[in-house]
């Protein structure tokens, strides 16, 4: 940023408080029969999009443009990878 920020006490017109969206904390605690160094959260946006935690991506080798399947078991969610292309 090349030009210095302004500040001001003068009042702000225009703005609006929007409601928190994200669940609140005791609803993210896992129970501990599920908790798992696997087991990560992530939130879906308003598109239906996750962001697979990078330790995830990681240890499963899921690169960009890999295909993953869904499924659903009970009330789980179940992500598989497809296929990768060779690197």
């Amino acid at each position: 940023m090349k030009s210095k920020i302004k500040y001001t006490d003068e009042p702000m017109d225009g703005l609006r408080i929007i409601p928190d969206f994200l669940p609140p904390p005791h609803e993210l605690v896992l129970k501990k029969e599920t908790t798992s160094r696997d087991t990560m959260i992530a939130i879906v946006t308003e598109r239906g999009q996750v962001i697979i935690p990078k330790a995830l991506r990681e240890k499963m080798d899921i690169r960009p443009s890999c295909a993953l399947s869904f499924s659903v078991k009970g009330d789980m969610l179940i992500a598989v990878k497809a296929k990768c292309p060779k690197l």
